[in-house]
């Protein structure tokens, strides 16, 4: 199963002892595509501390319903604050899903649109596909983008470049076939743009 991050930031995020906060953003390598933390907003039970949280930490399916951890509110006491830990983690190779979010795309030929919100597979917390709006372009049309055409990230300018040219990008299924496409043991749409 997939989900759209947008749409699960702000969910709860439950431990073994009570609720821990709401998840608030995702971490992702720029290689592989695969989310590293959860970035969890403790509120006020806990100074209103940001922390990273692993994916291996969550237990069981998550997604708009919540999100549920194997760690106590003490487990989450002893990891750093994000702001004590980002040093090590803003090593040039993790992205944030939400500072991503509206980075401009870029085909072979020219600008297709802009990132709207990315896919993340529930089981292997993989970033699958990119929702990208093309509405600048082709008039009001989301499409789906795998990130593995996704060459380069440039955090300076706030932009992806892609490997297809803009017409395989006009041409790409929308979110609203993918429902559609998806049986129940996939993980993905059947289809991805070359």
């Amino acid at each position: 199963m997939l989900h759209l991050a947008q749409k699960v930031a702000g969910v709860t995020v439950s431990g073994t002892d009570g609720d821990i906060g709401t998840l608030e953003d995702f971490y992702f390598e720029e290689s592989g595509w695969n989310v590293r933390y959860l970035v969890v907003d403790t509120g006020s039970w806990f100074n209103g501390k940001r922390v990273f949280v692993p994916p291996s930490a969550v237990k069981g399916g998550w997604g708009r319903t919540g999100v549920h951890v194997n760690l106590s509110r003490n487990d989450v006491r002893r990891i750093p604050a994000v702001e004590e830990a980002e040093p090590d983690v803003d090593n040039g190779h993790l992205d944030s899903v939400k500072k991503t979010s509206g980075y401009h795309i870029h085909a072979r030929n020219g600008e297709i649109g802009h990132v709207d919100d990315f896919l993340i597979g529930e089981d292997n917390w993989q970033i699958r596909y990119l929702l990208v709006d093309t509405s600048n372009w082709i008039g009001g049309r989301s499409v789906i983008v795998s990130s593995d055409t996704v060459e380069r990230v440039d955090k300076a300018d706030n932009r992806l470049y892609v490997a297809a040219e803009r017409e395989a990008i006009a041409s790409a299924p929308t979110l609203d076939s993918i429902d559609a496409a998806l049986s129940r043991n996939e993980t993905g749409p059947p289809f991805t743009l070359i």
